[in-house]
C-alpha cells in the first residue's frame, strides 16, 4: 500500500465529534452542510446501524477497523501518506481535521 486518499471520509461511525452540531444547515445563514439537511447525529448513528448492522456501533464503533477515527497513534503513525480531503461545511468535517492531527 502506497498511500491512501479518503474523500470525505466517514471515519468515525459513532458520529461522535462537534461538527454533527456546528455544520447543521441553516437556510436562513446558507451556511452548513446543505446536502445533508435535516441529518444530524441521530440520523448519523442511524445509518451506520444499517452499515454495520443492528447493534453494530455498541459492538464495533470505536473498532479502528470500522472507525478510524478511534486508531490507535502508534498505528496512524505507521500508515503510509495519507490525503484526506473534506469540505469546510460538512458534517464529517472534524472526523477529518481532528484524524490529520493526531497522524502528523
Amino acid at each position: 500500500l502506497r498511500g491512501v486518499i479518503g474523500l470525505s471520509a466517514w471515519a468515525d461511525m459513532t458520529a461522535s465529534t462537534p461538527s454533527y452540531d456546528t455544520r447543521q444547515w441553516d437556510a436562513e445563514k446558507c451556511f452548513g452542510d446543505a446536502v445533508n439537511a435535516g441529518v444530524d447525529r441521530k440520523a448519523g448513528q442511524e445509518e451506520a446501524e444499517v452499515y454495520l448492522g443492528r447493534g453494530g456501533i455498541r459492538r464495533h464503533g470505536r473498532d479502528w477497523r470500522v472507525s478510524p477515527f478511534f486508531a490507535p497513534a502508534a498505528r496512524l503513525k505507521s500508515m503510509p501518506p495519507v490525503l484526506l480531503h473534506v469540505g469546510d461545511y460538512e458534517l464529517i468535517l472534524d472526523e477529518s481535521v481532528h484524524l490529520h492531527g493526531r497522524m502528523e
